[in-house]
């Protein structure tokens, strides 16, 4: 019997070791594949799509903001993982009446480590998990960020333009990279209008390839904005999933940091 509460300030006990979880979180439902747990996932989202080989065959209960409690309370899991960003709070609240919902907050790498080792706690696979962080933590150590701290804009919509604020994994993540987050005074995702782009005169554009997919017929209309950014289309899922993912990050980070002219 164990006793856990989650970013929502919400308790509760579990008898035993989850054998059926649905997970509501794409980045999350990748971290339980890693530590070993893909029999035990019994539902997912449309967005959980790696690993691809793994998850193929695991029933789908709608997006991340359009999950179906219908379907999850069929699937009659034992455990829901979410995510006080990414799922919309009051289903979650309503799915607690027939099952545990654990719910994580994730603004930073700290909290991501932490949220490994919590998931690591919750299906008993403490070892992997901290093991997972350990790796995770000596990857970071090794990332070696921009010195001079360019000026950057990083792009997650299009029509409107869409940008990250100060409390956002992905902010938290620009800064790893040494750069510096021209929306970083904002919060949460602002919108940008081109004249703001234009006032604002990055040095650096980052182009995301999630949720909107930028490509590169996208850069032309940016670097009319600003003649002298240098524009990088990225993937966007090193910036913003913050599960297992997070092993490989720092090595595509080095990439993309070596692309960026001094």
């Amino acid at each position: 019997m164990q006793t856990f509460t989650d970013a929502l300030d919400y308790t509760f006990t579990l008898a035993q070791t989850p054998q059926r979880i649905v997970s509501l979180v794409p980045s999350q439902t990748e971290l339980l594949c890693d530590l070993g747990l893909q029999d035990r996932i019994v539902g997912r989202t449309r967005f959980c799509i790696h690993p691809s080989d793994q998850l193929k065959n695991i029933p789908i209960v709608g997006g991340t903001k359009d999950f179906d409690p219908t379907k999850i309370k069929a699937l009659q899991p034992d455990l829901i993982l979410a995510n006080k960003e990414e799922n919309v709070k009051e289903p979650l609240l309503a799915l607690r009446a027939q099952t545990p919902v654990w719910t994580s907050d994730v603004p930073n790498l700290a909290a991501a480590l932490d949220m490994i080792t919590a998931v690591g706690a919750l299906t008993h696979t403490q070892a992997q998990s901290q093991a997972l962080c350990q790796r995770i933590r000596s990857a970071f150590a090794s990332l070696k960020p921009l010195p001079q701290k360019p000026t950057a804009l990083y792009l997650i919509w299009r029509k409107p333009y869409m940008s990250v604020g100060q409390d956002t994994f992905i902010h938290a993540m620009l800064s790893q990279l040494g750069l510096h987050n021209i929306t970083g005074h904002e919060t949460r995702y602002p919108s940008l209008t081109p004249a703001d782009i234009q006032a604002a005169n990055p040095a650096l554009i980052l182009l995301s390839s999630e949720p909107y997919p930028f490509q590169e017929k996208h850069k032309a209309e940016l670097q009319a904005l600003c003649p002298h950014a240098q524009i990088l289309l990225v993937q966007g899922d090193y910036f913003s999933w913050y599960g297992s993912r997070l092993l490989a990050a720092p090595a595509y980070f080095q990439e993309v940091l070596a692309q960026i002219k001094s």
